[in-house]
Protein backbone atom coordinates (compact mmCIF):
# COMPACT_ATOMS: atom_id res chain seq x y z
CA UNK A 1 0.00 0.00 0.00
CA UNK A 2 2.78 2.19 0.67
CA UNK A 3 4.72 1.79 -2.57
CA UNK A 4 1.78 2.13 -4.37
CA UNK A 5 0.92 5.21 -2.73
CA UNK A 6 4.13 6.44 -3.20
CA UNK A 7 4.20 5.32 -6.97
CA UNK A 8 0.84 6.93 -7.43
CA UNK A 9 1.86 10.48 -5.94
CA UNK A 10 5.54 10.17 -7.73
CA UNK A 11 3.53 9.87 -11.02
CA UNK A 12 1.45 12.51 -10.30
CA UNK A 13 4.25 14.94 -9.26
CA UNK A 14 6.09 14.02 -12.66
CA UNK A 15 3.32 14.49 -14.97
CA UNK A 16 2.68 17.78 -13.86
CA UNK A 17 6.18 18.59 -13.94
CA UNK A 18 6.37 17.53 -17.14
CA UNK A 19 3.48 19.48 -18.28
CA UNK A 20 5.45 22.67 -16.73
CA UNK A 21 8.61 22.28 -18.60
CA UNK A 22 6.56 21.91 -21.90
CA UNK A 23 4.55 24.84 -21.68
CA UNK A 24 8.04 26.85 -20.94
CA UNK A 25 9.63 24.94 -23.54
CA UNK A 26 12.08 23.47 -21.65
CA UNK A 27 12.12 20.50 -23.62
CA UNK A 28 15.95 19.16 -22.96
CA UNK A 29 15.05 18.82 -19.15
CA UNK A 30 11.91 16.97 -19.76
CA UNK A 31 13.82 14.45 -21.96
CA UNK A 32 16.14 13.69 -19.76
CA UNK A 33 13.28 12.72 -16.98
CA UNK A 34 11.58 10.77 -19.12
CA UNK A 35 14.50 8.79 -20.35
CA UNK A 36 15.57 8.48 -16.39
CA UNK A 37 16.08 4.98 -15.15
CA UNK A 38 14.82 5.57 -12.24
CA UNK A 39 11.85 7.08 -12.72
CA UNK A 40 10.65 3.80 -14.42
CA UNK A 41 12.01 1.29 -11.78
CA UNK A 42 10.32 1.00 -9.71
CA UNK A 43 7.95 3.52 -9.86
CA UNK A 44 6.29 3.78 -13.24
CA UNK A 45 6.37 -0.31 -13.24
CA UNK A 46 3.67 0.24 -10.15
CA UNK A 47 1.87 2.58 -11.52
CA UNK A 48 -1.85 2.33 -12.45
CA UNK A 49 -2.98 2.38 -16.32
CA UNK A 50 -4.51 5.85 -15.67
CA UNK A 51 -1.47 7.27 -14.14
CA UNK A 52 0.74 6.09 -17.16
CA UNK A 53 -1.77 7.09 -19.78
CA UNK A 54 -1.30 10.76 -17.79
CA UNK A 55 2.34 10.61 -17.87
CA UNK A 56 2.82 9.83 -21.56
CA UNK A 57 0.31 12.33 -22.87
CA UNK A 58 2.08 14.81 -20.55
CA UNK A 59 5.69 13.19 -21.89
CA UNK A 60 4.68 13.69 -25.80
CA UNK A 61 4.14 17.42 -26.37
CA UNK A 62 8.26 17.18 -25.25
CA UNK A 63 8.64 14.16 -27.28
CA UNK A 64 7.60 15.63 -30.69
CA UNK A 65 9.50 18.90 -30.07
CA UNK A 66 13.31 16.66 -28.91
CA UNK A 67 12.51 13.17 -30.02
CA UNK A 68 13.53 11.25 -33.12
CA UNK A 69 10.81 10.07 -35.15
CA UNK A 70 11.24 6.78 -33.73
CA UNK A 71 10.54 8.00 -30.22
CA UNK A 72 7.53 9.77 -31.00
CA UNK A 73 6.49 6.98 -32.94
CA UNK A 74 7.02 4.50 -29.59
CA UNK A 75 5.42 7.20 -27.84
CA UNK A 76 2.13 6.67 -29.89
CA UNK A 77 2.27 3.01 -30.01
CA UNK A 78 2.63 3.32 -25.98
CA UNK A 79 -0.49 5.64 -25.71
CA UNK A 80 -2.83 3.97 -28.13
CA UNK A 81 -2.77 0.67 -26.22
CA UNK A 82 -2.59 2.49 -22.45
CA UNK A 83 -6.07 4.20 -24.30
CA UNK A 84 -7.60 1.51 -24.92
CA UNK A 85 -6.60 -0.35 -21.81
CA UNK A 86 -8.53 2.84 -20.19
CA UNK A 87 -11.61 2.70 -22.16
CA UNK A 88 -11.97 -0.92 -21.49
CA UNK A 89 -10.82 0.18 -17.75
CA UNK A 90 -13.94 2.60 -17.35
CA UNK A 91 -16.18 0.47 -19.64
CA UNK A 92 -15.86 -2.26 -16.71
CA UNK A 93 -15.95 0.16 -14.01
CA UNK A 94 -19.32 1.79 -15.77
CA UNK A 95 -20.51 -1.58 -16.01
CA UNK A 96 -19.31 -2.49 -12.32
CA UNK A 97 -20.93 0.78 -11.15
CA UNK A 98 -24.24 0.05 -13.14
CA UNK A 99 -24.35 -3.49 -11.77
CA UNK A 100 -23.61 -1.52 -8.08
CA UNK A 101 -26.42 0.76 -9.00
CA UNK A 102 -29.08 -1.83 -9.91
CA UNK A 103 -27.86 -3.89 -6.59
CA UNK A 104 -28.04 -0.81 -4.71
CA UNK A 105 -31.77 -0.27 -6.46
CA UNK A 106 -32.40 -3.73 -5.56
CA UNK A 107 -31.31 -3.48 -1.83
CA UNK A 108 -33.40 0.37 -2.04
CA UNK A 109 -36.41 -1.54 -3.12
CA UNK A 110 -35.43 -4.28 -0.84
CA UNK A 111 -35.64 -1.68 1.92
CA UNK A 112 -38.66 0.06 0.71
CA UNK A 113 -40.54 -3.38 0.97
CA UNK A 114 -38.81 -4.62 4.36
CA UNK A 115 -40.23 -0.81 5.15
CA UNK A 116 -43.74 -1.25 3.96
CA UNK A 117 -43.51 -4.62 5.48
CA UNK A 118 -41.92 -3.85 9.11
CA UNK A 119 -44.84 -0.65 8.49
CA UNK A 120 -47.31 -2.86 8.13
CA UNK A 121 -46.08 -5.22 11.38
CA UNK A 122 -46.16 -2.45 13.26
CA UNK A 123 -49.76 -1.64 12.18
CA UNK A 124 -50.58 -5.60 13.26
CA UNK A 125 -48.82 -5.18 16.42
CA UNK A 126 -50.29 -1.80 17.15
CA UNK A 127 -53.89 -3.17 15.99
CA UNK A 128 -53.12 -6.26 18.72
CA UNK A 129 -52.14 -4.25 21.37
CA UNK A 130 -54.66 -2.10 21.24
CA UNK A 131 -57.17 -5.33 20.99
CA UNK A 132 -55.32 -6.76 23.61
CA UNK A 133 -55.44 -3.47 25.72
CA UNK A 134 -58.93 -3.17 25.08
CA UNK A 135 -59.39 -6.95 26.61
CA UNK A 136 -56.99 -5.81 29.48
CA UNK A 137 -59.14 -2.74 30.22
CA UNK A 138 -62.32 -4.65 29.88
CA UNK A 139 -61.04 -7.73 32.49
CA UNK A 140 -59.49 -5.06 34.91
CA UNK A 141 -62.88 -2.84 34.70
CA UNK A 142 -64.40 -6.14 35.56
CA UNK A 143 -62.31 -6.96 38.02
CA UNK A 144 -62.81 -3.45 39.56
CA UNK A 145 -66.35 -3.80 39.54
CA UNK A 146 -66.47 -7.12 40.71
CA UNK A 147 -63.94 -6.05 43.66
CA UNK A 148 -66.40 -2.85 44.23
CA UNK A 149 -69.21 -5.01 44.33
CA UNK A 150 -67.52 -7.48 46.87
CA UNK A 151 -66.10 -4.46 49.02
CA UNK A 152 -69.23 -2.55 48.78
CA UNK A 153 -71.44 -5.92 50.23
CA UNK A 154 -69.03 -6.24 52.84
CA UNK A 155 -68.98 -3.12 54.25
CA UNK A 156 -72.40 -3.42 53.98
CA UNK A 157 -72.63 -6.48 55.96
CA UNK A 158 -70.07 -5.20 57.94
CA UNK A 159 -71.67 -1.80 58.64
CA UNK A 160 -75.35 -3.77 59.73
CA UNK A 161 -72.98 -5.72 61.74
CA UNK A 162 -71.80 -2.73 63.56
CA UNK A 163 -75.61 -1.29 63.89
CA UNK A 164 -76.77 -4.45 65.52
CA UNK A 165 -73.49 -4.71 67.69
CA UNK A 166 -75.11 -0.78 68.68
CA UNK A 167 -78.54 -1.50 68.92
CA UNK A 168 -77.65 -4.04 71.60
CA UNK A 169 -75.12 -1.59 73.46
CA UNK A 170 -78.30 0.62 73.04
CA UNK A 171 -80.56 -1.44 74.90
CA UNK A 172 -78.22 -2.76 77.12
CA UNK A 173 -77.07 0.28 77.97
CA UNK A 174 -80.85 1.69 78.29
CA UNK A 175 -81.77 -1.20 80.69
CA UNK A 176 -78.80 -0.32 82.73
CA UNK A 177 -79.57 3.25 83.14
CA UNK A 178 -83.35 2.81 83.70
CA UNK A 179 -82.30 -0.15 86.26
CA UNK A 180 -79.61 2.84 87.59
CA UNK A 181 -82.64 5.32 87.20
CA UNK A 182 -84.89 2.83 89.09
CA UNK A 183 -82.42 2.44 91.97
CA UNK A 184 -81.57 5.94 92.39
CA UNK A 185 -84.93 6.81 92.68
CA UNK A 186 -85.33 4.10 94.99
CA UNK A 187 -82.55 5.41 97.47
CA UNK A 188 -83.55 9.32 97.06
CA UNK A 189 -87.43 8.17 97.79
CA UNK A 190 -85.78 6.93 100.79
CA UNK A 191 -83.36 9.64 101.81
CA UNK A 192 -85.90 12.06 101.33
CA UNK A 193 -88.35 9.71 103.65
CA UNK A 194 -85.69 9.53 106.36
CA UNK A 195 -84.98 13.76 105.42
CA UNK A 196 -89.25 13.88 106.02
CA UNK A 197 -88.65 11.99 109.26
CA UNK A 198 -85.96 13.71 110.77
CA UNK A 199 -87.50 17.16 109.84
CA UNK A 200 -90.62 16.21 111.71
CA UNK A 201 -89.00 15.22 114.82
CA UNK A 202 -86.93 18.83 114.46
CA UNK A 203 -89.91 20.48 114.28
CA UNK A 204 -91.63 18.41 117.04
CA UNK A 205 -88.35 19.32 118.80
CA UNK A 206 -88.22 22.68 118.32
CA UNK A 207 -91.83 23.02 119.12
CA UNK A 208 -91.19 21.56 122.82
CA UNK A 209 -88.02 23.34 122.94
CA UNK A 210 -90.33 26.60 122.27
CA UNK A 211 -92.88 25.60 124.18
CA UNK A 212 -90.44 25.05 127.30
CA UNK A 213 -88.54 28.17 126.63
CA UNK A 214 -91.84 30.19 127.00
CA UNK A 215 -92.71 28.41 130.23
CA UNK A 216 -88.60 27.97 131.28
CA UNK A 217 -87.53 30.81 133.63
CA UNK A 218 -84.40 32.36 132.85
CA UNK A 219 -82.13 29.83 134.92
CA UNK A 220 -83.59 27.16 133.05
CA UNK A 221 -83.27 29.07 129.75
CA UNK A 222 -79.48 29.41 130.42
CA UNK A 223 -78.91 25.58 131.46
CA UNK A 224 -80.39 25.18 127.77
CA UNK A 225 -77.81 27.65 126.59
CA UNK A 226 -75.20 25.62 128.45
CA UNK A 227 -75.98 22.28 126.94
CA UNK A 228 -76.47 23.44 123.60
CA UNK A 229 -72.87 24.98 123.56
CA UNK A 230 -71.28 21.45 125.72
CA UNK A 231 -73.01 19.94 121.87
CA UNK A 232 -71.05 21.90 119.84
CA UNK A 233 -67.89 22.06 121.70
CA UNK A 234 -67.58 18.09 122.83
CA UNK A 235 -65.86 16.05 119.83
CA UNK A 236 -68.47 12.95 120.53
CA UNK A 237 -71.57 14.89 120.22
CA UNK A 238 -70.12 18.24 118.39
CA UNK A 239 -72.92 19.31 115.70
CA UNK A 240 -72.35 21.08 112.63
CA UNK A 241 -72.60 24.85 112.29
CA UNK A 242 -75.56 25.56 110.62
CA UNK A 243 -77.08 23.14 113.02
CA UNK A 244 -75.89 25.42 115.82
CA UNK A 245 -77.10 28.25 113.92
CA UNK A 246 -80.44 26.79 113.57
CA UNK A 247 -80.84 25.36 117.12
CA UNK A 248 -79.07 29.16 117.98
CA UNK A 249 -82.24 30.87 116.27
CA UNK A 250 -84.57 28.65 117.63
CA UNK A 251 -83.23 29.84 121.47
CA UNK A 252 -83.60 33.20 120.00
CA UNK A 253 -85.56 34.14 117.33
CA UNK A 254 -85.01 37.98 117.31
CA UNK A 255 -81.22 38.30 117.33
CA UNK A 256 -80.16 38.14 113.75
CA UNK A 257 -83.03 40.35 112.41
CA UNK A 258 -82.37 42.79 115.35
CA UNK A 259 -78.82 43.01 114.95
CA UNK A 260 -78.81 43.13 111.04
CA UNK A 261 -81.07 45.98 111.38
CA UNK A 262 -78.81 47.79 113.89
CA UNK A 263 -75.91 47.12 111.96
CA UNK A 264 -76.63 47.04 108.43
CA UNK A 265 -72.77 46.77 107.58
CA UNK A 266 -72.92 43.21 108.97
CA UNK A 267 -72.53 40.21 106.57
CA UNK A 268 -73.51 36.72 106.93
CA UNK A 269 -70.41 35.47 108.23
CA UNK A 270 -70.22 38.34 110.69
CA UNK A 271 -73.82 37.63 112.35
CA UNK A 272 -72.52 33.99 112.97
CA UNK A 273 -69.62 35.27 114.49
CA UNK A 274 -71.70 37.15 116.64
CA UNK A 275 -74.17 34.34 117.79
CA UNK A 276 -71.37 32.66 119.15
CA UNK A 277 -69.85 35.47 121.14
CA UNK A 278 -73.75 35.77 122.46
CA UNK A 279 -73.37 32.12 123.29
CA UNK A 280 -70.45 33.11 126.01
CA UNK A 281 -68.07 31.01 124.03
CA UNK A 282 -64.45 31.87 124.39
CA UNK A 283 -62.53 33.51 121.38
CA UNK A 284 -60.24 30.26 121.75
CA UNK A 285 -63.72 28.08 121.60
CA UNK A 286 -64.45 29.98 118.72
CA UNK A 287 -61.84 29.60 116.23
CA UNK A 288 -62.01 25.69 117.11
CA UNK A 289 -65.34 25.66 115.80
CA UNK A 290 -64.33 27.84 112.98
CA UNK A 291 -61.38 26.17 112.13
CA UNK A 292 -59.32 29.93 112.01
CA UNK A 293 -56.18 30.31 114.13
CA UNK A 294 -56.73 32.76 117.44
CA UNK A 295 -54.92 35.76 116.01
CA UNK A 296 -57.60 35.65 112.99
CA UNK A 297 -60.55 35.23 115.41
CA UNK A 298 -59.42 38.58 117.03
CA UNK A 299 -59.13 40.26 113.53
CA UNK A 300 -62.05 39.18 112.51
CA UNK A 301 -63.64 40.58 115.46
CA UNK A 302 -61.90 44.02 114.84
CA UNK A 303 -63.44 43.96 111.69
CA UNK A 304 -66.85 43.77 112.94
CA UNK A 305 -66.34 46.54 115.40
CA UNK A 306 -65.28 48.64 112.91
CA UNK A 307 -68.52 48.06 110.52
CA UNK A 308 -70.38 48.85 113.94
CA UNK A 309 -69.15 52.04 114.85
CA UNK A 310 -68.94 51.49 118.59
CA UNK A 311 -68.40 54.27 120.29
CA UNK A 312 -65.92 54.11 123.55
CA UNK A 313 -68.26 53.73 126.17
CA UNK A 314 -69.64 50.66 124.70
CA UNK A 315 -67.22 47.26 124.03
CA UNK A 316 -67.96 44.74 121.65
CA UNK A 317 -69.29 42.01 123.62
CA UNK A 318 -72.01 44.57 125.67
CA UNK A 319 -73.50 45.58 122.19
CA UNK A 320 -73.73 42.14 121.62
CA UNK A 321 -75.68 40.85 124.31
CA UNK A 322 -77.90 44.49 124.50
CA UNK A 323 -79.52 42.89 121.47
CA UNK A 324 -82.73 41.14 122.17
CA UNK A 325 -83.03 37.51 121.26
Amino acid sequence: MLKEAQSTLLMDCVTEYLKCLAKYGQYQTGMKIINDPQLKEPYFSDASIIDRLKFKRSALSIIVHSGTSSEIANAYKEIIPLIDSVTNLKMQQSLLDAKSEFKLAEKEKEKQQLEVKNKYLVQENKLRNSQVGSVILALSALLLLVAFIVVRHRNKSLKQQQELERTKQEVTLKEQRLELESKIRMLREKVIEQQKTELLKSVDEIGQLKSELEKASDATKKNIEESLIKQLLEPKNKIGLEQFLHQFNSIFPNFFSELSKKYPEMSTPDLQFCALVRMNLSFKDISNILHIELKSTYQKKYRIEQKMHLDNDTTFERAIFDIAG
